[in-house]
């Protein structure tokens, strides 16, 4: 492993490349990673080639960017050429044949690896083969990219690791820490600007879930209603800007989307009727849906509605290996007071997002509120702060958060 101060600073701007290059695979890859990948000139710097991983069973980064790159080239020889890929190069077959194959066959002698891939088919066999067939692989220290990591291979990273998905929490909360109005019933905290910003994140993040408090409060829909245009007013990361801009644009024309998927936590006390008409609500508007719920009744209406039996917010352990078996990689939760008590309170949030108010707001006076908000009320914590017109923007992880965020 190298020492961060020895890497030069040419290599850091492509890795930037790399991962900036992963954007329009974020949120459809799954189970596979967002990466990125760049081929550029060692001497003249200049890009010869760049790619994406995009929706399992199509080509790999390093694959679109040798491809693009022998034309580009019109056939010429890489030996000048260097490698930079935000993940280490597979080296097994699976849906595809393996990376280190094609990069070893291409001539580029260089590499420039961001991130060692831990999966057990790879987990440092891909840059072991490439140093065999005399190649130079560097592998970038951890201390560098953390937002970009984060946003691209980070959900794959912890997923492998801990064999179940990230859990992304978010929620919005007055100065006071105030979650909900004291009647208990709905109510907006955040900025127009900020709900737009959650609406990208809907995206981002793929796979959304809401508890049977909030299902009951707000029958939410979960799909993301993005408008283009709207200010981003200033972010830590032009990484994040350009994230979440990118929703904003047509795509191209080789990428394919993907629905977001939703999952819905019914209340235990929903009756039949009201379960069967919230499922034709949803089915209407896109069916990369699924409901969880703690009724046995509503897991057994018939082949028109089906839900998967979770009792109570203590099943979220075995909900989460739910998910992490339909292969997702990581779930935005977005929860009700009291499950995010029970999230914060037993460990069970990897990552917060959290949006507060700074002007008062009379209806959320004495309104209901929790330890983690009344607590992060009272500190000066940097994290997402709503001016009304513009935010501030960072992501605040817990104690407990794992080494590569």
């Amino acid at each position: 492993m190298v020492r961060a101060d020895e890497i030069p600073g040419r290599v850091l701007d492509f890795i930037f490349e790399a991962y900036y290059t992963a954007l329009p695979g974020v949120g459809r890859t799954e189970p596979n990673p967002a990466v990125g990948a760049v081929i550029a000139d060692r001497q003249t710097l200049q890009v010869h080639g760049k790619g994406f991983t995009d929706t399992p069973g199509g080509p790999h980064a390093e694959i679109v960017a040798l491809d693009a790159a022998k034309v580009f080239l019109s056939g010429k020889s890489l030996q000048n050429a260097e490698l930079f890929v935000t993940l280490e190069p597979c080296s097994h077959f699976g849906r595809t044949p393996p990376c280190t194959r094609a990069i070893i066959e291409s001539g580029i002698p260089t590499i420039y690896v961001a991130n060692k891939d831990p999966f057990d088919a790879v987990n440092g066999s891909g840059i072991d083969e490439l140093r065999k067939a005399g190649k130079t692989v560097t592998l970038i220290p951890e201390s560098y990219f953390k937002t970009e990591r984060f946003f691209s291979v980070g959900p794959f990273l912890q997923t492998i690791t801990h064999k179940r998905p990230r859990t992304i929490v978010k929620w919005a909360q007055t100065a006071q820490g105030n979650l909900a109005p004291a009647s208990g019933q709905s109510g907006a905290i955040s900025s127009v600007f900020a709900r737009q910003l959650v609406q990208r994140m809907r995206k981002i993040f793929y796979s959304t879930l809401v508890a049977p408090g909030t299902v009951a409060t707000d029958m939410p829909a979960l799909i993301p209603r993005i408008k283009p245009g709207f200010p981003l007013a200033c972010n830590e990361s032009n990484y994040f800007v350009s994230l979440l801009n990118q929703f904003e644009y047509p795509r191209p024309a080789n990428s394919r989307s993907r629905l977001a998927r939703r999952f819905f936590w019914l209340p235990r006390n929903f009756s039949n009727e009201e379960a069967m008409a919230y499922f034709r609500h949803q089915f209407s508007m896109g069916e990369d849906f699924q409901f969880l719920s703690g009724n046995a009744e509503h897991t057994r209406l018939g082949e028109k509605f089906s839900a998967e039996y979770f009792n109570s917010m203590q099943d979220f352990p075995k909900l989460l290996n739910f998910l992490y078996e339909q292969n997702l990689r990581e779930v935005f939760i977005e929860p009700g007071p009291r499950f995010l008590t029970y999230l914060i309170e037993n460990d069970h949030a990897d990552v917060l997002f959290i949006f507060k108010r700074k002007k008062p707001l009379p209806e959320f006076k004495n309104g209901r509120a929790t330890k983690a908000s009344t607590a992060l009320s009272k500190n000066n914590l940097d994290y997402f702060t709503d001016l009304g017109y513009s935010f501030r923007c960072r992501f605040l992880c817990p104690k407990k958060i794992y080494s590569y965020l």
